[in-house]
């Protein structure tokens, strides 16, 4: 079953991703997904192109994992949830859209930058994931602040929180 699963992944790049997902899902560990998916990039199992889209599925899957066990918080503990939630939705819709313009488009992008820099693919991968974070933080910096009035709009800071603010 799982060569099928890898056959298939071949032929879609969106299963990858799917995959990646899931399975960052299970284990509640983006690290987790991108370890196996350089192990097995390494070993030649998967291509340069499947790897990354499972790192970015890895990325965002992490995410369903925290909406569940975020649910029942309250306050700014939900502010910080929903802020990493939506930093790694923000990154993944980005960099999916960046990998289909450079496979699709032939639009030298990530992928060429990180085989500029080695040719060794698990180091590609590893460039990958670190390009990724990098990017979105740099990206959400600027609007910190206002996101950050957002949550607290949406997630008002509970009564214990308020009172142990210094007055």
């Amino acid at each position: 079953w799982f060569q099928a699963v890898m056959n298939a992944t071949r032929t879609s790049y969106l299963l990858a991703l799917f995959g990646g997902a899931l399975l960052s899902f299970v284990t509640q560990s983006t690290t987790a997904v991108t370890l196996i998916a350089l192990t097995m990039v390494n070993a030649g199992v998967l291509s340069v192109q499947q790897c990354t889209m499972i790192i970015y599925g890895g990325n965002v899957g992490s995410t369903f994992s925290r909406m569940i066990l975020a649910s029942g918080l309250r306050g700014s503990s939900r502010q910080i949830a929903r802020f990493q939630d939506g930093f790694k939705i923000l990154g993944t819709v980005l960099f999916v859209s960046l990998f289909y313009v450079e496979i699709l488009g032939g639009v030298p992008l990530v992928l060429a930058l990180v085989s500029r820099i080695s040719g060794e693919a698990h180091v590609q991968m590893a460039l990958v994931n670190l390009v990724y974070n990098v990017v979105v933080a740099v990206l959400v910096t600027p609007v910190v602040k206002p996101v950050g009035r957002l949550l607290d709009w949406l997630w008002p800071a509970t009564a214990a929180e308020d009172f142990a603010k210094v007055q």
